[in-house]
């Protein structure tokens, strides 16, 4: 409602929608948008996309460090370029300190 009725400059959209609602934004070409943390192959939009593999890899870094070894990804996986990147670097500091 608020695309249909012009009362936004912009939209920064986080995480994927589905296609079906990213469509329905499209369509109103005069509202610039920008995507984070994800890009659609359809069409061209500006993203920003963050270093999900090393930031997630450092954050389980300093979990380590800090005594912890019981840690869990909570995610989808493949859902999102995103959420699988910082899944792997999850994986890579585990592995590199011999925890399953």
């Amino acid at each position: 409602k608020l695309l249909e009725e012009e009362r936004v400059d912009g939209i920064i959209v986080i995480g994927k929608p589905k296609k079906e609602y990213l469509k329905m934004m499209y369509q109103n070409k005069k509202i610039p948008m920008v995507f984070l943390d994800f890009y659609d192959d359809e069409v061209i939009v500006d993203s920003v996309v963050s270093e999900s593999f090393l930031g997630m890899y450092r954050m389980t870094e300093y979990l380590i460090r800090n005594g912890h070894v019981n840690i869990a990804f909570v995610g989808t996986l493949m859902y999102t370029e995103s959420i699988t990147d910082r899944y792997f670097g999850y994986c890579k500091a585990l592995m590199e300190h011999g925890i399953e």
